[in-house]
């Protein structure tokens, strides 16, 4: 009774689990753990939060998995100073986990200015939004959505704040 209302609880929490494609497997008196873990997993497949010391000189063109690593992701720019690139939308988004490849997905980016002025250019596929030039000594916060997959990918990456480094 007690594992039969212990699965109904964590049901009605995570309806994922229900139904979903991963199985709650009872192995005694709790849920299979490791079941639980790859199903939370699934409902949010990034890390809390991912640094990427980026030491190429400019012109430098981000990856998916430096801007992507986390749910918050930091990148920190150390090479010569100029312009930093995103990848293409498209493969931003195949580089996300393939329940993150979708209309709708969103994460978000720190990058930090170490050694001189950086700014941020598109490629194809991606909205700019906001201020892009990053100062030395200073970082911006970006948020990054998928806006369009397949054929249509698209991504905005919209700025929503500033600070200072110390």
């Amino acid at each position: 009774m007690q594992k039969t209302s212990l699965a109904a609880l964590i049901g009605s929490i995570f309806p994922a689990i229900a139904g979903g494609p991963v199985s709650v497997t009872d192995i005694g008196a709790m849920p299979d753990q490791a079941a639980l873990i790859t199903t939370l997993q699934g409902i949010n497949p990034f890390s809390a939060t991912a640094f990427n010391a980026v030491a190429t000189n400019s012109p430098v063109t981000l990856t998916s998995s430096q801007m992507s690593a986390g749910q918050d992701s930091v990148i920190n720019l150390t090479g010569t100073a100029g312009t930093a690139t995103v990848p293409t939308a498209a493969i931003f988004i195949a580089g996300l986990p393939p329940v993150a490849q979708v209309v709708g997905a969103s994460g978000v980016l720190r990058i930090i200015g170490t050694t001189g002025t950086w700014t941020v250019t598109t490629a194809t596929g991606w909205t700019l939004t906001g201020t892009m030039t990053i100062a030395v000594g200073t970082f911006r916060d970006f948020i990054w959505t998928v806006t369009g997959v397949g054929a249509s990918a698209a991504v905005t990456l919209q700025q929503i704040g500033t600070g200072t480094t110390s």
